[in-house]
């Protein structure tokens, strides 16, 4: 049986060693009957005038792609054009209709919000097109972006979505076939724990005989970092949480707004990053995880990874009240409204002497990266 080539296309090429959808789904297709190729480029540093300019010229005379191989994984690194948007797109457009040829695509999955788009002619072949909706981009993304997701939508044979609301509420700006395609895990992960590791992760940050919170992912606008720090500082100031320790890891936008403030609280460790093969280690270690998301449209429609890492590792979980994670109906999952420091004080108390449930690893089987993609991927992008 011949091969198929899959194009894979990220919402961001930025290279970066943290787990991502688009990734994740690369790395299990090319293990089936496909050839995958993914795309993965560079990005300006910082936000300088000049820098933004230095970028774009060293793109404009790289104009050439380059290909590597990550285990079965072709990466496929062209320049990357993101300002004037208008001109980037045009020639992001050239590049992804020169990938198509030199490599015989057959289907383009595109996660791409905002530069990359199906090419509009001359490919001189047949695409199967389908567009992957990782988040509620139409929530947060200026107007010209939201218009470019809605014709992406609309030249696409189906649409895949990383959850539930998220295609219920698109459902209404397009008539194609939805598929319900889940954020997932890699379940075998967590069955192979060395638990000696855990324990000299606790030993080398000093966390022996503490009651560790973890808080674990990117912490963007949504991620309530402000009122964690809120939280923490009141549950300490009570001897009967003295013994806690919120353990913060991963980057995002509203770390260095908050980096002094997070310092300051002695019981407070952020590491800003781990290698995604370490980060298993730490899920185990902590005894509690939170996600104290803010609760609006964009959150309501995510589906966090982190709950099914948490759940994996089998830890019980407080979140806000978050729609998508209510479906998920979990059993180790409690729920608290967001910014309520009371509910979630009463939570922590509850959850500190609650088991986890053992069914609640069962639930999250159909989770594991492999079943979603043989059951909901693999069937329609084979479909004629």
């Amino acid at each position: 049986m011949t091969k198929k080539n899959v194009l894979i296309i990220p919402h961001s090429l930025y290279h970066i060693e943290v787990k991502n959808r688009p990734k994740e789904i690369a790395n299990v297709l090319c293990k089936y009957q496909f050839n995958v190729f993914y795309l993965e480029g560079g990005q300006w540093r910082g936000n300088s005038l000049g820098g933004k300019i230095t970028f774009l010229l060293q793109e404009f005379l790289r104009f050439n792609l380059t290909l590597k191989k990550s285990n079965h994984l072709w990466v496929v690194s062209p320049p990357v054009f993101y300002r004037p948007i208008g001109l980037a797109r045009w020639l992001n457009e050239l590049i992804i209709r020169k990938i198509v040829m030199r490599f015989h695509i057959h289907i383009i999955i595109n996660a791409n919000h905002s530069y990359y788009s199906l090419p509009s002619k001359n490919i001189g072949k047949k695409i199967d097109y389908y567009y992957d909706v990782v988040d509620d981009f139409l929530a947060t993304l200026t107007r010209n972006r939201q218009i470019f997701i809605v014709n992406e939508i609309n030249k696409c044979k189906n649409v895949f979505f990383s959850s539930r609301s998220l295609m219920q509420k698109y459902s209404e700006l397009s008539k194609k076939k939805a598929v319900y395609v889940p954020n997932g895990i890699h379940l075998e992960e967590y069955d192979k724990i060395d638990y000696e590791k855990v324990n000299e992760i606790k030993r080398r940050h000093h966390l022996g005989g503490k009651y560790i919170i973890g808080y674990i992912g990117n912490f963007g606008p949504w991620s309530g970092i402000e009122f964690t720090l809120k939280l923490m500082s009141e549950l300490v100031s009570t001897s009967e949480f003295s013994d806690i320790t919120l353990l913060l890891i991963g980057p995002g936008s509203e770390i260095p707004k908050y980096r002094k403030a997070i310092r300051k609280q002695k019981n407070i460790l952020h590491l800003p990053w781990i290698f995604p093969s370490e980060i298993k280690y730490y899920f185990k270690l902590i005894n509690l995880g939170i996600l104290p998301f803010e609760e609006n449209e964009f959150t309501h429609n995510a589906f966090p990874l982190k709950v099914l890492e948490y759940t994996a590792a089998e830890k019980n979980v407080i979140s806000s009240h978050l729609r998508e994670i209510k479906q998920l109906g979990l059993p180790n999952v409690s729920f608290a409204r967001y910014k309520d420091t009371e509910t979630w004080i009463r939570s922590i108390k509850r959850m500190r002497e609650k088991r986890f449930p053992p069914n609640a690893r069962e639930l999250i089987k159909k989770y594991d990266w492999p079943t979603i993609i043989e059951n909901s991927l693999i069937p329609t992008i084979s479909r004629k």
